[in-house]
């Protein structure tokens, strides 16, 4: 099972309901597992990770007989099931009469669209149900979040009914400009009534652009026009929770943009061009677009776009967040002769008292606390030491010490 932990290709999380949803993937058999106290937030159902409760999940009869993993969460280790139990399980509670299970509902079709899109698996994804609602579609706006930096400025892209939002409140930092002072503009209203005219082309209940905008908390604005598919909005402000703020459909961003900066907006087009014309001139299975397929149209191209400057950014701030642990690393482990055992202890994050009655366990030492000794077969593991009562251990040795801590860890994991 320890194979599982270490054998990660990709780790990532996505929100629901204000609730971040952690997952990785591993290489044995690219299979998908989810924190399971993730999943709980996010359904508000606690008494599944409560060892203490009746529901407890990895007790007798629930999942104790699954496949599980370790997460590690604020140091502390937390349970992580594969993709099959978790569709299993949400399936399970979407079926019972609790006030949660229309939630659970909601979270099991996100997460068949997201196993879908990460690995490209052949599942059937519910749609979702057809609303004229605007608080229907604020829920779905939490999913798969990539963000752009510019300038220093992070924006926000979610994907809605396989179309890209992007948070315009996030695009207008920077710049000495507002939102509603461009919505007013004569050439703002003209845009958005051919715009709207476009997207309703085959639909007979085209709305007039005046009355599709309306004011909402004095000065914000919202304009709301069903588009060519159902519980489609070129504009919405969502006030609260994770998704607030000014959302724009990928056009109206667009537009937007070069009403900002003409340099922001030429960004902007260059980044899609140059993802779009790398994706077609490089159509091999060998190209590695961080899970995503290769972009086939613009919403693809500016999720792909999104979601590869974040890897960027998360892989610089990784950098410069090890660095200490490399310096560590150099200065106490490489160019060390020997570690004392309550050195080791320290790294293995227990006491030297512990570790030394673990090694005794396992036939290391021999004696007794205060008066420990080397076994002979292992006396190779030791480094010179002037004095006798003091335990040095070489590379090999700590080397050694840490093999069998880890395979104490692993036996909890299967236990």
């Amino acid at each position: 099972m320890l194979n599982y932990i270490k054998n990660i290709i990709k780790r990532g999380s996505f929100e629901f309901a204000g609730n971040s949803v952690m997952y990785i993937i591993n290489s044995v058999d690219n299979m998908m597992w989810f924190r399971l106290s993730d999943i709980c937030s996010a359904i508000n159902v606690t008494d599944w990770c409560n060892p203490k409760h009746k529901n407890y999940l990895m007790g007798k009869g629930k999942l104790d007989n699954k496949r599980r993993i370790l997460f590690t969460q604020s140091k502390v280790y937390a349970w992580g099931i594969n993709e099959e139990d978790v569709v299993w399980l949400l399936e399970e509670y979407a079926e019972t009469n609790s006030t949660r299970a229309e939630c659970a509902s909601r979270l099991l079709n996100i997460i068949k669209k997201f196993i879908e899109r990460e690995k490209g698996a052949e599942m059937k994804v519910e749609g979702p149900k057809e609303t004229n609602n605007v608080s229907s579609y604020k829920k779905e706006l939490t999913n798969f979040p990539g963000i752009f930096n510019y300038n220093g400025n992070n924006i926000t892209f979610k994907t809605v009914n396989n179309t890209v939002m992007v948070n315009a409140t996030e695009m207008a930092k920077g710049f000495d400009k507002r939102f509603p002072d461009w919505i007013r503009l004569k050439s703002t209203k003209e845009f958005l009534y051919v715009l709207s005219t476009i997207k309703n082309k085959n639909n007979s209940r085209r709305a007039d652009l005046h009355d599709g905008i309306q004011y909402v908390s004095y000065k914000e604005l919202k304009f709301v026009m069903s588009g060519a598919k159902e519980n489609h909005s070129l504009i919405l402000i969502s006030q609260g929770g994770q998704a607030q703020g000014t959302w724009m459909h990928e056009d109206v961003a667009l537009e937007f943009a070069r009403w900002l900066a003409p340099e922001f907006a030429i960004w902007c087009n260059d980044k899609i061009k140059e993802l779009i014309t790398t994706g077609t001139t490089s159509l091999y299975n060998n190209v590695n677009f961080g899970g995503f397929p290769i972009p086939q149209k613009f919403s693809d191209a500016l999720i792909l776009s999104a979601h590869l400057q974040q890897k960027v950014e998360e892989q610089e701030a990784k950098i410069e967040e090890d660095k200490p642990k490399v310096e560590y690393y150099s200065g106490m482990v490489e160019n060390r002769d020997y570690f004392t055992t309550t050195t080791i202890a320290t790294e293995l994050r227990t006491t030297s008292q512990v570790l030394n009655q673990f090694l005794c366990n396992k036939g290391v030492l021999t004696g007794k606390s205060g008066n420990w000794k080397v076994t002979d077969e292992h006396q190779t593991l030791l480094s010179p030491s002037p004095f006798k009562s003091i335990i040095r251990w070489n590379h090999e040795g700590r080397t050694l010490i840490h093999q069998l801590w880890e395979e104490k860890v692993e036996e909890l994991v299967e236990a």
